[in-house]
């Protein structure tokens, strides 16, 4: 019997089209789910039904995320790849308090959040998630719209706020945004009134100034 030998490059071949194949697979699976947490909430949306929309069966779901959950985290992923929720903030500005500063930021980013579907998708499916033990806080806290840390360095070297761990601050901080201005928008519990909106910002961000001991 002849031996059959590829050649490195046909084996390569071979695999990147395995893989081109499986990227697409995987990709159809997350869109998929995304139309499905849509129409039925992160509960309701199978992975009978999301395997079905995507025109796949569960085990290929399963096969390529092994879970609901890591599905589920893989939706937040693209989603937040896809909108580039992590772009570029302004240089931190010594000129400028940093309170108008931050509330500058954090208006800009409400605004891009309220206009777009799947911002507020994004946003609407991690708190259900989170409600139902989907996911925990540290994930969730882990969705930022913009990062914060290095903004956040350069006003403790311009001596805007004392010296601290960049790290926990920028937790800190977008928690007490997330948790006053952004999920109660998204849970019905905010007022419509762009006014009062802003006025829960700005009230966020007092607070964690107060902590810092900016008044």
């Amino acid at each position: 019997m002849v031996a059959l030998h590829l050649s490195p490059s046909c084996t390569d071949k071979g695999m990147d089209k395995r893989n081109q194949r499986s990227e697409r697979t995987k990709l159809s699976i997350i869109l998929a789910a995304i139309e499905c947490y849509k129409e039925m909430g992160v509960q309701g949306a199978s992975l009978e039904l999301i395997a079905k929309k995507a025109n796949s069966t569960k085990p290929t779901v399963y096969s390529h995320f092994g879970s609901k959950e890591n599905l589920y985290k893989a939706v937040v992923e693209y989603i937040m790849e896809e909108e580039k929720l992590n772009h570029a903030l302004p240089d931190f500005n010594p000129a400028i308090g940093i309170r108008q500063q931050l509330i500058d930021i954090f208006t800009q980013q409400l605004e891009h959040v309220m206009q777009c579907e799947k911002r507020r998708l994004l946003v609407a499916i991690t708190i259900e998630a989170m409600c139902q033990g989907k996911c925990h806080l540290n994930e969730v806290e882990s969705i930022k719209a913009c990062p914060m840390e290095t903004w956040l360095e350069e006003a403790i070297r311009h001596g805007a706020l004392p010296p601290q761990n960049t790290s926990e601050l920028a937790t800190n901080l977008w928690a007490l945004v997330k948790g006053r201005t952004f999920f109660p928008v998204f849970l019905g519990m905010a007022p419509n009134d762009a006014t009062e909106r802003q006025a829960n910002l700005e009230s966020a961000i007092d607070f964690f100034l107060g902590c810092q001991g900016i008044k």
